[in-house]
């Protein structure tokens, strides 16, 4: 997959599920800040969010101007994405402290993931209203998902507003 992809209704700008042997490269994603609505979570523009994802890599991307997420490695799924590679990205404008909806900035999220690794990313400018607002954040949420193999590496994190650059809350790295 390679182009630029920009925002211009509510929807995920790339939503990859139960996907195997899958990379992303080269692709500018243009959340478009002013085409947002309120409408349901799950369709508040991210970059992109893979679910159940298998042997999968984002790397050489450039992520901007999204409400809620650059990258996200896993969701509501209880099946852990395995063998992801996050690396190389720049990813900037991200988040939102007006968002309606939940009102939080997270470069890159791992929710459900085992094995994944995060390096060489520039995650900045990331903006939020909640304590989950982060420039990287490992973050199992439910009491079915976990993370754990986590590799977070090399990354450069600045400019985070109102919450940390990296977080690792109740998971295994």
């Amino acid at each position: 997959l390679t182009g630029t992809i920009k925002y211009s209704t509510n929807a995920c700008l790339i939503d990859a599920q139960i996907v195997t042997d899958w990379t992303m490269t080269g692709v500018v994603v243009d959340g478009n800040y002013t085409a947002y609505t309120v409408g349901p979570t799950s369709d508040v523009p991210w970059g992109v969010r893979m679910e159940q994802c298998v042997n999968c890599e984002v790397s050489g991307n450039h992520f901007k101007n999204l409400y809620r997420i650059g990258v996200s490695v896993g969701h509501v799924s209880a099946v852990a994405c395995t063998a992801i590679r996050v690396h190389d990205n720049l990813i900037e404008n991200i988040g939102h402290a007006t968002d309606p909806v939940v009102g939080l900035g997270n470069g890159i999220a791992v929710i459900v993931g085992d094995g994944v690794s995060i390096k060489n990313n520039t995650v900045r400018n990331i903006t939020g209203n909640t304590t989950a607002t982060a420039g990287i954040n490992i973050e199992p949420s439910l009491g079915t998902h976990t993370c754990a193999n986590i590799e977070v590496a090399g990354n450069r994190v600045s400019g985070i507003t109102d919450a940390h650059g990296i977080q690792c809350y109740e998971a295994f790295v």
